[in-house]
């Protein structure tokens, strides 16, 4: 039996991102083992998913314990992270093949020594990075532009979601149109002025937008762009 390694460790858009790949994979290979390296934060949205065969969660803080119970057990490990935790995590893995990708497209060039095989370099700017991590699969022959995101979202959160809506006003047949506005990173979060610029553009009769927001930057931010747009 195929058995495989998963390591996406962080963080919570980058782990979705890498859900089409786990679809692609688990397409290709019905029959195999298909376990899943990732922090305590990410497992669960790894929960959501069928098809995994297990989920180990890695405490940073007891990082080298934590790595006892993913040896010997694999055959094939992808590290979809490129950094040099990731690529030692794969190495302490044991697993006979570690795929990563080539020194050029790595964060942290180093990660490359602990590879067995490494994917074709290609350019950085070209495509998202869910493109790139279906690259990292041809190795292993599987070629796929299909973007699939298999989360499956339980019945008590479906209603609980649905009842928010209804209370904030949202009527059946009106269009959800969410605006992320927050970010873990202030380098990436997006301008208020692009933000209210964006919404003032998409204003559709039928639609109710929604904010989303996470802790007290994040909610300012959220309550600047509610004031100027009326959202």
């Amino acid at each position: 039996m195929d058995r495989f390694l998963i390591i996406r460790l962080s963080s919570l858009g980058d782990i979705i991102h890498t859900l089409p790949a786990f679809s692609a994979l688990r397409r290709s290979f019905p029959d195999a083992e298909i376990r899943w390296a990732v922090e305590e934060k990410g497992k669960e949205i790894l929960d959501l998913v069928p098809g995994i065969d297990e989920v180990f969660v890695i405490n940073k803080n007891k990082w080298l314990r934590s790595t006892r119970s993913i040896r010997g057990r694999d055959q094939t490990a992808l590290d979809f992270q490129g950094l040099v935790k990731s690529a030692l995590l794969a190495y302490l893995s044991r697993s006979r093949r570690r795929i990563g990708f080539s020194r050029e497209n790595l964060k942290e060039p180093l990660a490359s020594v602990f590879y067995t095989e490494r994917c074709l370099s290609f350019p950085e700017e070209e495509g998202h990075v869910i493109s790139k991590n279906l690259k990292l699969l041809e190795i292993l022959d599987i070629k796929e532009s299909r973007f699939e995101f298999p989360l499956r979202i339980p019945d008590d959160i479906f209603h609980s979601v649905r009842s928010k809506l209804s209370m904030m006003g949202r009527q059946n047949g009106r269009r959800i149109v969410v605006y992320n506005v927050g970010a873990a990173w202030e380098t990436k979060r997006w301008f208020p002025e692009k933000w209210i610029e964006l919404i003032k553009m998409v204003r559709l009769p039928d639609a109710f937008p929604v904010l989303l927001w996470g802790g007290e930057d994040e909610k300012r931010l959220a309550e600047t762009v509610a004031g100027r747009t009326g959202v």
